[in-house]
């Protein structure tokens, strides 16, 4: 078939999809004779007619010959973002509980940068309701192709709730990952910019390791004083034992001695083998760290290890099963350890 053929034959699809009655059986008979529905040949082709017109029975029909990824000729977006946002209720409801809700979310978007674009677009004009459900059928794996451009589009026009809701979900705001072209982590890069409502927001979700909030504390010059350096060490040291934020076999401490110059972060998992103890050094001048990782077994003062032990139960962790009876035997310690 010639490119004049198909274009006749493009346009009486279209032509039936406007006019005809699907009980009719034209438009089955043009796609099986090679009509194309998503065809750029004409002005609208078939496909964008059927959400044009609000016609599930067609649209339907046509989902098995044409790739809803296609761009609507001239509107440059999926059919699905055509129906949004040209107020196609109808259809659009229709794809989001047939199609949306049975784990086919990626047939309409050509990657998972347009997917998160399409979810950061419903956010900003405020439809919770689209919002909720396309996070609701769309898995953590699929939200994470491209973290960053959710999480920090959401912060960028302040909607400040669904941040809450995606970072819940599972996505993280400390982890830069190797294809993203951001330096700094999302959290890192609100510390350093001195974006004391953002950073605040983070550490409101509880999802903030505090490792985390410790290198981003260490990027920021002591010498300066500024609001966020306050902000980040009061924090952390509201308590000095912390529980961990997803590991609930682990619990850390952070200690800082102003007249060495050094802060050492101290982070106790108890489910790693026999125990293990990781250790962060860091100059608070010249803003270096080392890092060092000790099996329990091997660390001579046993002291510290009961401390975090105790803590640990206080504060509402779990040790390991097979760890558990060794918790009734933790000896008492009346004094405060520091770094070994």
């Amino acid at each position: 078939m010639n490119k004049k053929e198909q274009k006749h034959l493009d346009k009486e699809l279209m032509i039936a999809v406007k006019h005809t009655n699907p009980l009719e059986g034209f438009v089955e008979n043009l796609l099986r004779k090679g009509a194309n529905p998503d065809s750029d040949l004409i002005p609208q082709n078939a496909f964008a007619q059927a959400i044009e017109d609000e016609n599930i029975e067609y649209f339907d029909v046509l989902m098995q010959y044409a790739d809803p990824k296609t761009n609507v000729r001239k509107m440059k977006c999926s059919p699905f973002e055509y129906a949004y946002q040209a107020g196609k209720d109808k259809i659009f409801n229709h794809i989001m509980d047939k199609y949306i809700a049975n784990v086919q979310v990626m047939r309409f978007f050509n990657n998972g940068w347009d997917l998160l674009n399409f979810i950061t677009l419903v956010a900003v004009q405020g439809d919770t309701d689209t919002f909720d459900k396309m996070l609701a059928h769309t898995t953590v794996e699929r939200l994470e192709t491209d973290n960053s451009s959710l999480l920090r589009g959401l912060l960028q026009h302040k909607k400040y709730d669904e941040f809450c809701t995606v970072v819940k979900k599972g996505l993280s705001c400390t982890k830069r990952r190797p294809h993203e072209s951001f330096q700094f982590s999302l959290f890192e890069d609100c510390a350093l910019g001195g974006k004391i409502p953002e950073v605040k927001l983070m550490l409101s979700t509880g999802t903030v390791k505090t490792e985390d909030i410790m290198r981003a504390l260490f990027k920021i010059n002591m010498c300066l004083k500024s609001e966020m350096y306050t902000l980040l060490h009061d924090y952390v040291n509201q308590n000095e034992w912390r529980l961990h934020e997803t590991e609930t076999s682990t619990v850390a401490r952070y200690t800082q001695d102003n007249s060495t110059g050094y802060g050492c972060l101290e982070i106790f998992n108890f489910a790693a083998g026999e125990g293990e103890r990781t250790t962060i050094m860091h100059n608070l001048t010249t803003r270096q760290e080392s890092l060092a990782r000790q099996d329990f077994n091997d660390i001579s003062d046993k002291k510290v290890i009961n401390l975090a032990k105790a803590k640990l139960i206080e504060l509402g962790g779990e040790l390991p099963p097979a760890k558990e009876k060794q918790a009734q035997r933790i000896l008492p310690v009346a004094a405060k350890t520091s770094c070994p």
